[in-house]
């Protein structure tokens, strides 16, 4: 079993290129998202979306997110490499949130 430090019980710490970051994890949310800043701060990779699948969802206070784009990107937690595919909003309440589909992948 992997241990991994959760602090304020719903925050995930994990390493990005090296460096440690704080996701949210959000079993409401259906998707991974990450903030159009937190992409540019990490330098990751965004493409465009190319489907309105992938580019409309709704935030937890019924304003839809304004999505720009899906990004590919490896993280680490307690040594495990896991890739992720993130939708990229211009604002987010939290810079990364871990969704659902993150979950089923951890099967958790």
């Amino acid at each position: 079993m992997v241990q991994q430090p959760i602090s304020n019980n719903n925050f995930l710490v994990l390493k990005l290129k090296f460096k440690s970051v704080r996701a949210l994890l959000d079993t409401g949310s259906v998707v991974s998202l990450i903030s159009e800043r937190f992409a540019k701060q990490h330098g990751l990779g965004v493409s465009p979306v190319r489907d309105h699948e992938h580019s409309f969802l709704i935030s937890a206070s019924g304003k839809p997110l304004d999505i720009v784009g899906i990004s590919e990107f490896s993280i680490s937690i307690a040594g495990l490499s896991i890739p992720i595919v993130a939708r990229v909003a211009r604002y987010l309440s939290h810079d990364f949130i871990m969704g659902s589909d993150f979950l089923q992948i951890m099967g958790w």
